[in-house]
This record gives C-alpha cells, sequence and structure tokens, in this order.
C-alpha cells in the first residue's frame, strides 16, 4: 500500500527539500531514529532514551487487540450508552479526532471528550448523559493532571447521587504504571486499570491505550487501525534520500522551509477530518516550539485569497478520498498558482488517520533533528505546571493570589516589525509589505 503525496513547489523549495533529505541520510538519522540514538539531537541522553516508546508501540498494541474488543464488548453488555473522557492535552486531543471523524457507530456507545474545566461544557455533558448508563475515563500520563482530577471529583459525586449506580465499576484509568491516578484508581475500585507502557510522552501517544481504549469503545475496527500504522511505519523504515520515507520526507520539508523562512506550517484538512489539524498543532508546538525557534502550527484557519499570506507559509492539506472537497481543491489550486508551497497528503479512508498519526511522529522527531532541537521535552509545559501548582497552593493556604512580578524580557532578540498587513481588508498603501511573526 502506497501513502499518496503530491508537491506543489517552486522550483527553489524543490532544492532545499532535496537537501535536507541529503543530510539526513548523511546523519543515517533514520537508522539512528530507529536505534533510539539519542544523539541524534542532545549528547545528554536526559528524557530523550525514555521518550521513543512510540517507535515501537503498534507491535505492542497488535499483541492487544482482542483484550480491547472483549472490554469493549463486555461494556456494550452492560448498557454503556456514554462514555466521557476526561483528559488534557495528548491524552484527550487523539481520541477527539477519532471521535469527530469516525462519529457515533450504530450499536456503541457514544464518546464524549471533555478536556476543559470551562462550567459550560462540563454542566452540558453532565446534562446530556445518563450516569447509570454512562462509563467515565480518566485519563493521564503522569497520574495528577489536576483538571483530570477536579473532573473525576465531579462525576464521582454526580454518579454516587444516582439511584443504582455501581461506584468505581462505572471508572477506568489509563496511565503510566504507579502514579497517583493508579493507586486512587485501585483505592476506588475502578473497573479496569490501564497501564500504558512509560516511555511514551502524551502528545506521541496516541496509538497506545490513551487512544485505542476510546477507539476500541466506540466501535472503531483496532486491528485495522494498527494495519494502517504498521504499513506507514514499515515505509518510514526506508533510508534517504529516495524520498519513499513518508516521515523522512515530511519532517526534511517542513524543516527546510522553516529554515527558508516558511516556518508557518498551514494545516487544512476535508471537512470529515478537520479535527486532525489540532493533534498535529499541539505535536509540532511542543515538540519544536523552544530554544527560540521551531515550527508555528496555524490549523483550522480560514482560507482567504492567496495574494492576502505572506511568504511565511507551508500549506499541508490532508485530503480524504470521497469526502466534500471541491471547494478545498480549488483553494488549494489557487495557493500552488500564486506560488506558495502546497503538500497534499492523501487519505484512502479514515482508517488512513493512523498512518498519519506515525508519520506526524516520526516528522516532527527528525525535522528535530535538522533544527537542532530535543523534539521530546517540554520545559515551558511543565514550567507552567509548576507555576500553576505554586498558586494554587498559594490560594489554598493564605487565601489570596501570589504577588505578582514584573515578566522578564525573552534570552533571544525581538524584531520590530511596522504596522502593516497584506489581508485582504488592509488599506491599499498597507499592502505593499506582509507581515512577519
Amino acid at each position: 500500500m502506497k501513502f499518496e503525496t503530491h508537491r506543489s513547489f517552486p522550483s527553489e523549495f524543490q532544492s532545499l527539500v532535496a537537501a535536507a533529505n541529503l543530510r539526513l541520510s548523511a546523519s543515517h538519522a533514520v537508522e539512528r531514529l530507529w536505534a533510539r540514538d539519542h544523539r541524534l539531537w542532545k549528547q545528554d541522553p536526559t528524557d530523550i532514551t525514555n521518550r521513543l516508546g512510540w517507535l515501537n508501540i503498534i507491535e505492542y498494541m497488535k499483541d492487544r487487540t482482542e483484550e480491547l474488543r472483549t472490554f469493549a464488548a463486555s461494556a456494550q453488555k452492560r448498557g454503556i450508552r456514554d462514555v466521557v473522557l476526561l483528559g488534557m492535552g495528548g491524552s484527550s486531543l487523539g481520541p477527539e479526532v477519532l471521535r469527530a471523524s469516525f462519529g457515533s457507530l450504530r450499536g456503541f456507545p457514544r464518546l464524549w471528550v471533555l478536556d476543559s474545566t470551562v462550567p459550560g461544557w462540563v454542566r452540558q455533558v453532565t446534562q446530556a448523559i445518563d450516569p447509570a448508563q454512562s462509563l467515565f475515563i480518566l485519563a493521564s500520563k503522569s497520574g495528577g493532571t489536576i483538571e483530570v482530577l477536579s473532573l473525576f471529583a465531579h462525576f464521582w459525586e454526580f454518579v454516587h447521587q444516582t439511584p443504582g449506580h455501581q461506584g468505581g465499576e462505572q471508572f477506568l484509568a489509563i496511565t503510566d504504571p504507579g502514579t497517583g491516578l493508579e493507586k486512587l484508581a485501585a483505592e476506588h475500585q475502578f473497573w479496569r486499570i490501564f497501564t500504558n507502557p512509560p516511555d511514551i510522552g502524551g502528545r506521541y501517544s496516541v496509538l497506545s491505550y490513551f487512544g485505542l481504549v476510546p477507539a476500541a469503545l466506540m466501535g472503531i475496527d483496532v486491528t485495522r487501525l494498527l494495519t494502517r500504522a504498521t504499513i506507514m511505519a514499515q515505509n518510514c523504515r526506508i533510508q534517504p534520500p529516495s524520498g519513499q520515507n513518508p516521515g523522512a520526507d515530511l519532517g526534511a520539508t517542513m524543516a527546510s522551509l522553516a529554515q527558508a523562512g516558511r516556518n508557518k506550517i498551514t494545516l487544512i484538512a476535508s471537512p470529515q477530518i478537520t479535527t486532525f489539524g489540532l493533534w498535529a498543532e499541539q505535536l509540532l508546538a511542543e515538540s519544536t516550539g523552544k530554544e527560540g525557534t521551531g515550527l508555528i502550527p496555524v490549523a483550522n484557519e480560514p482560507i482567504v485569497s492567496p495574494t492576502a499570506y505572506g511568504m511565511d507559509r507551508l500549506f499541508v492539506y490532508l485530503r480524504l478520498k470521497g469526502d466534500q472537497n471541491r471547494q478545498l481543491d480549488r483553494q488549494i489550486a489557487g495557493l500552488a498558482r500564486q506560488g506558495h508551497p502546497v503538500l497534499t497528503l492523501t487519505l484512502q479512508d479514515r482508517y488512513d488517520l493512523a498512518a498519519e498519526f506515525f508519520r506526524w511522529e516520526v516528522a516532527t522527531a527528525l525535522a528535530g533533528h535538522l533544527l537542532g532541537i530535543h523534539p521530546f521535552d517540554q520545559p515551558n509545559v511543565q514550567e507552567s505546571k509548576d507555576n500553576t501548582a505554586r498558586v494554587l497552593e498559594t490560594i489554598e493556604s493564605t487565601g489570596r493570589l501570589p504577588k505578582q512580578t514584573t515578566a522578564t524580557a525573552p534570552s533571544w532578540p525581538i524584531r520590530h516589525h511596522p504596522p502593516r498587513w497584506n489581508g485582504p481588508f488592509a488599506r491599499s498603501e498597507e499592502r505593499s509589505s506582509p507581515i512577519t511573526m
């Protein structure tokens, strides 16, 4: 099975991509990636060697497909009508892509992905479900995500207010071994605890239990998903610069064009699979947005006139065959005619999403190598979590917010640009130069 790729690039960009593929070949990047050689990114192995489990997760999960099918069948027999996933970030975006793309399948529960503590959304989900016929998934790699535990407290109380509830039997957990969530689930006698391999970061976890447990519960054929992912993984072992490695070629494309100023990866997708862009957005942003560099993903942005865009875009079009693509096809063709680089990735059906998940993970890892950054840590994400925890501790102990401090300037230089915009509503005298960000 081949994965169709079409590149509409001016010749100078074709040359850049070819050169980047040669760099991958010269550094033996693909071979070293699969060998889990941390020196591909940094000399220090910390947070790298224990974050590459996603490379082998497909085979690991293929041995567990029968377990997932049996579990999903048990949920059906219990009369479960709604499955509510409580998760944040990487634990929820993959399942949300599958939920939005496949929809509700006949005879299987509806999947709700609750990745927000906004009261209105929590209330809407609470009012839409029958707690006696609902199953709640707590998904957290660290097992200590504040939002997930807060949502659990809400729904635990909600379930226990319902006559005939089954207590912990209506809850399951997906987490790493030895976490606080695993302990909580055991203490509350959850129906199931799925312990995920600990060497996988949250944003790379969609093909693990984090993505496949919700998929199985909503009736998606997980064997078929993993088969597509397997084919992609096999192709992603091919050595550059042949251009036959889908992940390496995408990584080379993104990194080389970013270094040429085209660092805004603009993701466009067919109507049925639009949420894929949100998953890819987090993957790219958290993996490469550090050290004053990185790729800037743009997902679900309305397409405007080709002349409205600056010279900082790379357009990636995920085209699902058989979807309502006519308008998007015209718009994409217009962007290419204007000279913008456009990469089209064709999906035969929705099960190819599993292949795309793996392609983009490989591409992100290899783009990180070409850009000279560590794609598996998230220093600012953890910093934000730590700061939030300190604020909450201060509020709990003193009853007030902590004293604010003056923000410090970033270590990299900030360039000033005139307040001009090359968009369709700009005044004529402002259209002379596009904005650069």
